[in-house]
């Protein structure tokens, strides 16, 4: 992920603690997003609509808030196995992948 991030956006992170900042950043935001439609007690705050432009065409769009965040979470999975597959050409072993020993360690 941390390649990802400097090849598609250079200079805009020097250093892995620039890089986790932001990704932290960006994880409490939509952590507030997550809690905050949880908070509304209308039966409709999930499916409610999201506007953005189709980054191909630029045509505007729309689609519900949760398919948003379920591709968020799914694509961060496509990413996470792309880096798993980089780290692996360059060193022949495979990364740690499970949650509880990532968790215990120091990453």
């Amino acid at each position: 992920f941390f390649f990802f991030f400097f090849f598609f956006f250079g200079d805009a992170f020097d250093s892995l603690a620039s890089l986790r900042r932001a990704m932290h950043s960006e994880n409490e935001a939509l952590v507030s997003l997550v809690e905050a439609t949880n908070a509304d007690a209308s039966p409709s705050a999930w499916s409610r609509h999201v506007a953005y432009a189709d980054t191909d065409t630029r045509e505007q769009c729309s689609v519900a808030l949760v398919d948003v965040v379920e591709h968020l979470v799914n694509h961060g999975t496509h990413h996470r196995g792309q880096l798993s597959a980089a780290i692996f050409e360059a060193t022949r072993t495979y990364p740690i992948l499970d949650v509880p020993a990532f968790l215990r360690s120091d990453a």
